[in-house]
């Protein structure tokens, strides 16, 4: 019986095989881009009143508000409008008789380098209306211009 348990022993010792393992590691590369980009958050137009009793010059505001990516140099233009090429701007009314009224823009460029969407920066601008380009304006109310903005990267 000691030889028989001896030999069982003997068997199980050598006859089953030893699995043998090995660990083994590698890195695994992990990259990003971010886009250098601006984009516009908002706009506030710009609306005059005009009145033929006045004898100076008419102003009012607006702004434009955007951000850009954290770094990103983002330059802005104000383009042409519906009724004139920047820097002379008109109003035109589609009454009758049908008019126009020229004004002007500042700032009409602008420069900002970006902190990240998180954080936006609002650019005020200044309309003016001459008084001579206004003194003798058809009296309507539907007085309208669209002026292109441009925000680039």
């Amino acid at each position: 019986m000691k030889r028989l348990i001896a030999v069982l022993f003997a068997v199980a010792l050598f006859g089953v095989g030893v699995v043998a393992s090995a660990a083994d590691t590698t890195s695994l590369t992990v990259s990003a881009t971010v886009v250098g980009t601006c984009k516009f958050t908002g706009t506030s137009g710009i609306n005059f009143s005009l009145d033929p009793n006045s004898s100076a010059a008419a102003t009012a505001t607006g702004s434009v508000t955007y951000w850009c990516t954290k770094g990103q140099v983002g330059s802005l233009i104000m383009g042409n409008g519906q009724h004139g090429t920047s820097p002379v701007y008109y109003l035109q009314s589609t009454g009758t008789p049908a008019d126009q009224v020229m004004y002007s823009l500042s700032p009409l460029t602008d420069s900002y380098t970006g902190q990240g969407k998180s954080t936006s920066k609002t650019l005020t601008i200044t309309g003016t209306v001459a008084n001579a380009d206004y003194i003798n304006a058809a009296a309507h109310s539907d007085y309208t211009d669209s002026v292109t903005v441009t925000i680039s990267p």
